[in-house]
């Protein structure tokens, strides 16, 4: 499965100095496991309308998931600004799960998201003939 965000984005939304302070006091994999964590969360908000893990991530989810990321590695040191953007970004969330707002990564089909069996076919190419012939 492909990350929804990476450490890189976090660089480049935060800044290298941010990142590397927070992981020269977290263990090795802190930046992995807050993003990982951050992608459970946005995917439990997305699941209602769409397939997750999500195969196209748009940019939106890339920026929601580094906003709740950062909170998440923060920690005990969270910043103001850092907690407004989480807040933004469940309240986002909440938006789409809502239906709100609509993200271009592929809806669920009709009735999918109610736990509904949603079954798709094509026309079938053989038809049944009447007894005694052709039609």
């Amino acid at each position: 499965m492909k990350p929804y965000a990476t450490r890189q984005d976090l660089i480049d939304r935060y800044g290298e100095d941010e990142i590397l302070q927070r992981e020269s006091m977290l263990p090795a994999q802190a930046v992995e496991d807050a993003l990982r964590d951050a992608a459970a969360t946005v995917d439990d908000y997305l699941r209602a309308s769409y397939a997750v893990p999500l195969v196209r991530v748009p940019p939106t989810v890339v920026r929601l998931t580094c906003d709740i990321g950062r909170y998440l590695l923060l920690g005990e040191s969270v910043t103001e600004e850092a907690r407004d953007r989480y807040r933004d970004a469940i309240a986002q969330l909440r938006d789409i799960a809502a239906g709100r707002m609509q993200l271009d990564a592929g809806l669920l089909p009709d009735g999918a998201a109610r736990g509904e069996v949603v079954v798709e076919s094509v026309a079938p190419v053989f038809k049944r003939h009447r007894r005694g012939g052709l039609p």
